[in-house]
């Protein structure tokens, strides 16, 4: 036997590297990388849920601000400011409904604005969730004592 074939042997034993070595390593490898990339897309579902919280916190006091001002609205009728003349009231009267129309419009606009974030979050988030159950069902494939 050729004593370069003896060590090479040797070396392939102390590394692990025979078939069954090369496959467990390379199974490992991959499992490695599956369950990092799971870790990964955990760690980013609380990142945007953490982002998301903060915005819809913003979000949402922007809405009750817009709603206090189409409430203000309503009440803006004051004596003072109507006037007594016909002309002058009518006047008023065009420039309240206005007034009440801006306000209610900037509260479905933000109304609205929430509604699609919040869908968009529920998206995101599923698409995530969608990949780690992948992930995690390749696992169970490759390594069934892991599930």
């Amino acid at each position: 036997m050729n004593p370069i074939y003896a060590i090479t042997r040797e070396i392939l034993s102390f590394f692990n590297l025979t078939d069954a070595g090369k496959v467990d390593s390379t199974i490992s490898i991959i499992l490695k990388g599956w369950k990092k990339g799971i870790s990964d897309r955990q760690i980013n579902i609380k990142t945007l849920n953490s982002i998301y919280e903060s915005k819809l916190d913003d979000m949402n006091d922007n809405l009750a601000d817009a709603q206090a001002q189409l409430n203000d609205a309503w009440l803006a009728i004051n004596p003072e400011v109507v006037g007594s003349s016909r002309a002058e009231q009518k006047e008023f009267a065009v420039e309240f409904e206005r007034n009440i129309d801006a306000h209610t419009a900037e509260v479905e606009r933000l109304q609205k604005n929430i509604e699609e974030f919040v869908s968009e979050h529920k998206a995101k988030i599923g698409a995530v969730e969608s990949e780690i159950k992948e992930l995690e069902y390749k696992i169970s494939k490759l390594d069934p004592s892991n599930s």
